[in-house]
């Protein structure tokens, strides 16, 4: 029996989908598999790599967005799926308004920076969480 979930996600831009794992630390591949129900394997254009069995991937499709693919019932014995999947979606909203804004280079600049032991500006922190904020009114 196969476990192919497929789920349409509002994902457009690769750039993006390629940064969000990234910003999140989450290992991240490219044209890889997915790991899945009993080893099997689903092969994908982008894939955060998870701790456990299971992965999330995301195919692309012919009018530009991805589907999520994932073995959702595995998933859920490592990661509440629901705040897994959240979590992705708002940290990618946030780097797509920044991106929208011109400030997502910035951003990540001084994410680089933070990581390797420098500092992370407060008007950019700041900024993130108002960007977060707005999310979640609406």
């Amino acid at each position: 029996m196969e476990h192919f979930p497929t789920l349409r996600t509002k994902w457009d831009d690769p750039e993006l989908l390629i940064l969000t794992p990234i910003h999140l630390n989450l290992k991240v591949k490219i044209n890889a598999d997915v790991r899945m129900y009993m080893g099997q394997k689903y092969r994908c254009d982008v894939v955060y790599v998870l701790q456990g069995d299971y992965d999330l991937g995301y195919s692309h499709n012919s009018d530009g967005t991805y589907d999520l693919v994932s073995d959702l019932w595995g998933l859920a014995k490592q990661y509440n799926q629901t705040q897994l999947i959240n979590c992705i979606n708002g940290t990618g909203a946030a780097l797509t308004d920044l991106k929208r804004n011109g400030d997502l280079k910035k951003y990540l600049t001084d994410v680089a920076f933070y990581r390797e032991g420098w500092y992370l500006e407060q008007e950019w922190i700041d900024k993130l969480a108002q960007v977060y904020r707005k999310k979640n009114e609406q």
